[in-house]
């Protein structure tokens, strides 16, 4: 599941029947002097120039929403940058990476400032971040009418959503993380749950998929011990550069789907020590 940010060359473009060689060629400019230059001021001002004439339904237009978005982001203003790439438009190439790049801000803006963690959503919502895939939507919360911990709630195994991830920011030097303790449920498909986490420099460790019946809670605990380097033959945990937790979900059965069907998490634990 590594969330990766998008190279600075890389990304598709769309032909565009409306865009001339004008426009091309900015968005070109502009990319070369954020490439090579870093003359990040230089590129925002080409693109937002060439974004104020290019019509709404213009395809290149995205690319250029995202350039500039990525631009914003990488001179520090993030309220710019969020509010560009939420423009870009869902049927764009770049969509994908629009998501990913805004989600990645939401998960700095807001990171768990010490370890031990129990994350309650009802007060601390901006420490939950649903995944960036297709379809994935905002998570409600409710609470129980006779008490307990707040619900998490979101669709999983739709039409729309297949499979999703609820990601955690973990603030730097808090110490290690031992363990990540959660109760989860399926309403509807057979779910199977993990715990995966990303360390600062971009590797993932992911543990054994743990298996949710509809109508029965089920507590997963993953000590981070047992989570296992996603690539070949790397090396262990550094428990104290966890930048990231997230709880993957998906049906156990590919092919299984229900138009109304959600999942729920409920007492959300990082365990650790500073």
């Amino acid at each position: 599941m590594g969330v990766v940010l998008p190279t600075i060359l890389g990304g598709a473009m769309m032909l565009s029947v409306a865009s001339g060689p004008e426009e091309w060629a900015a968005l070109h400019s502009g990319r070369l002097m954020h490439a090579l230059d870093r003359d990040t001021a230089a590129a925002i001002s080409v693109y937002e120039a060439v974004t104020e004439h290019l019509d709404e339904d213009d395809p290149l237009r995205a690319d250029y929403l995202y350039w500039l978005g990525r631009a914003w982001f990488e001179a520090g203003e993030m309220d710019r940058a969020r509010t560009t790439l939420e423009s870009v438009d869902g049927r764009s190439p770049l969509a994908s990476t629009a998501r990913s790049l805004r989600a990645r801000i939401d998960i700095d803006r807001a990171r768990v400032p010490r370890l031990p963690a129990s994350i309650d959503p009802m007060a601390e919502p901006q420490y939950l971040v649903t995944g960036w895939g297709p379809g994935m939507t905002p998570f409600t919360v409710t609470k129980p009418p006779r008490g307990g911990p707040p619900t998490v709630s979101w669709p999983i195994a739709t039409d729309d959503v297949r499979a999703g991830f609820l990601a955690i920011g973990v603030a730097p030097g808090i110490g290690a993380l031992e363990s990540v303790r959660f109760e989860a449920r399926s309403t509807e498909v057979l779910l199977a749950a993990r715990v995966v986490v990303e360390t600062f420099d971009g590797r993932t460790f992911a543990g054994v998929p743990i298996v949710l019946r509809p109508g029965t809670w089920t507590e997963v605990s993953a000590p981070v011990t047992q989570l296992r380097s996603q690539r070949p033959g790397g090396s262990a945990l550094d428990r104290s550069a966890v930048n990231m937790v997230a709880i993957e979900l998906a049906p156990v059965d590919p092919g299984a789907m229900s138009t109304s069907s959600t999942v729920l998490l409920r007492s959300i634990v990082l365990d650790g020590s500073s």
